[in-house]
């Protein structure tokens, strides 16, 4: 198995683990508490009133799906079966597909 074949499972494996358990312990907290500029960044590009598509990688409880209003169509992927079980399970006001992809072998073109 390649290094990034590795790297990859490792955390398909940490992502399927922080979804059955439904919770952040303290140690994934601080990482996504690092993101928390990034993410208002993301926010701001993704309410562009031009946009018409958008793929997200990585969908997980960060996706604007949850919090955001767009009126464009939103496809996320994300590494975790658990995250898009999860994520499939809610009720969402816009358009969102979600699936199950490595963003490093998509099924959508780059």
């Amino acid at each position: 198995m390649s290094k990034l074949s590795e790297r990859v499972e490792r955390e398909r494996q940490w992502h399927d683990e922080r979804f059955s358990l439904d919770n952040r312990s303290e140690e994934t907290g601080k990482f996504y508490y690092a993101l928390e500029e990034w993410f208002h960044d993301y926010l701001a590009l993704a309410s562009d009133s031009n946009v018409t598509k958008t793929l997200e990688l990585g969908a997980g409880l960060e996706t604007i799906g949850i919090t955001q209003k767009f009126s464009y169509s939103l496809s996320s992927i994300d590494i975790s079966q658990k995250a898009v079980e999860h994520l499939k399970s809610l009720d969402f006001d816009n358009e969102v597909h979600f699936e199950v992809m490595d963003a490093h072998d998509m099924a959508y073109e780059t």
